[in-house]
């Protein structure tokens, strides 16, 4: 499948999710601290935009992964794609002496490709052991955490948080600063961490960070494309944390119309913006990778 139709049946995926009523990229179990999406053998969990694809919860593996541990795929039962991106492939190749040698060929550029896999509940044969959840949501203390990782964030960027009382909030790239209300002007401190952490995330652009475009004006594609990235940010941030994102984001029919009409229009946002959205998250944690 070429990149241009991987591009497409990912923006299809996310678009009938919106059309259902859904938020894609917000977690759809409340609070705790739940395992997220993950590789059922490597424990690893799914990048963002693959978090979305599954749903955010649940373990996975391949055809072939359940095949090396001697199940086997249900019958009548889907796959769901998961994307990433690849530098290069390997081929094994032979030298004058007759020896066998790994070759790694590198492509211009990196290559979206993508793979099928399976939910564990679909694989039999193969005993599974439960995702660990122990870590409950009072020991989490998320607003504490929140708090931690947004003064750790600014004082290792030199970036200025301001908070006080105000109409609204924004990133303002002239003086690097993050400004926002105070908390009691929201009704629910999941909706303060979350507009606090959309700013964050536009903060993550400065040209002294991750240089993204921060120049569109409000309704240009420019902005929305920026605006996607803050909004997945955000909901990424929020779970990490702890918090109950479907309280704060808002899942209305006009919200998410503007969304499928974004997405549209360049099947390739989705998957930008979700790439982009992790690293912004990655820097604002301090867990680049």
């Amino acid at each position: 499948m070429k990149a241009e139709q991987i591009y497409q049946m990912v923006t299809d995926r996310v678009i009938e999710k919106l059309k259902e009523g859904v938020c894609p990229w917000v977690k759809p179990w409340k609070g705790g601290h739940e395992m997220m999406a993950t590789n059922a053998i490597s424990k690893k969990e799914y990048s963002f935009l693959n978090q979305m694809l599954l749903g955010f919860s649940g373990q996975y593996l391949t055809f072939n992964q359940a095949k090396q541990l001697g199940g086997s795929i249900r019958k009548g039962s889907k796959s769901t794609p998961v994307v990433f991106w690849t530098t290069g492939y390997s081929t094994q190749e032979e030298k004058e002496d007759g020896s066998k040698v790994q070759v790694y060929h590198e492509y211009d550029r990196p290559i979206l490709k993508y793979y099928n896999v399976f939910h564990v509940r679909d694989i039999d044969g193969v005993d599974f052991e439960a995702p660990e959840t122990e870590i409950k949501l009072s020991e989490l203390e998320p607003i504490a955490e929140a708090e931690r990782v947004i003064e750790e964030y600014a004082s290792r960027t030199s970036l200025s948080v301001n908070r006080e009382y105000r109409g609204g909030a924004c990133y303002r790239p002239s003086d690097d600063s993050v400004n926002i209300p105070i908390l009691g002007q929201f009704d629910m401190a999941e909706e303060f961490y979350s507009t606090a952490f959309h700013e964050l995330v536009h903060s993550t652009g400065a040209k002294s960070r991750l240089n993204r475009d921060l120049s569109g004006r409000f309704g240009t594609a420019k902005y929305g494309r920026e605006e996607l990235i803050a909004e997945i940010g955000a909901a990424f941030s929020l779970a990490r944390l702890g918090m109950d994102a479907q309280k704060c984001f808002d899942n209305s029919v006009a919200y998410l119309q503007s969304w499928i009409k974004t997405i549209q229009e360049d099947p390739k946002v989705v998957i930008v913006a979700a790439g982009r959205a992790e690293k912004a998250v990655n820097m604002i944690f301090n867990t680049e990778k």
